[in-house]
């Protein structure tokens, strides 16, 4: 083999090497692993929000799998479009047990009295042992002031190089 070939074959083996083992920090959150200071966030409003809640029993009729279509209605009294977090928090009514937590981005546009957000929320719970489908509780929230995980590296503040692109490029949340 020629000097030529060798040194192609091991640029290519280390520029592979370095990007699966090169792992920058998040450019959403910037390293921080939680999403906090989103501009125009204080501008926000929740005015109301109203839940589907569909399930099915899977599994010998041991899991109850659950499909929650949010739609919340939000205003944004700021000159900019916000993209947002909305938490929402699936609890047992009776017993007050949380089952989920879940945030989701949204974004509203600058100076809208009202525009409607579609989330969806999908979880199971697993039966043996309970005495029947629980009835759930289902709040939604807008977390201001609070650190939330951040949606691309879900907390972990470091990303692997190709999808640290790809998440630059806005092609991946």
């Amino acid at each position: 083999m020629s000097r030529t070939v060798l040194l192609a074959f091991a640029l290519i083996f280390s520029l592979f090497g370095a990007l699966v083992l090169a792992q920058p920090a998040c450019p959403t959150c910037h390293g921080t692993g939680h999403m906090s200071n989103i501009p125009g966030l204080e501008k926000l409003q929740l005015i109301g929000f109203d839940t589907t809640v569909k399930y099915e029993f899977v599994g010998c009729d041991l899991w109850v799998v659950y499909d929650i279509t949010v739609n919340a209605m939000m205003a944004n009294d700021s000159p900019i479009p916000v993209e947002g977090p909305l938490l929402v928090s699936i609890r047992d009514n009776e017993t007050g047990t949380m089952y989920c937590e879940k945030v989701t981005f949204f974004e509203v546009p600058a100076n809208a009295a009202s525009h409607t957000v579609l989330g969806k929320v999908d979880f199971s719970i697993y039966l043996e042992g309970l005495p029947g489908i629980p009835v759930l509780d289902i709040d939604v929230s807008l977390p201001k002031g609070e650190k939330i995980v951040c949606p691309s590296c879900g907390g972990g503040c470091n990303l692997p190089l190709l999808i640290w692109l790809l998440v630059y490029l806005g092609l991946l949340g």
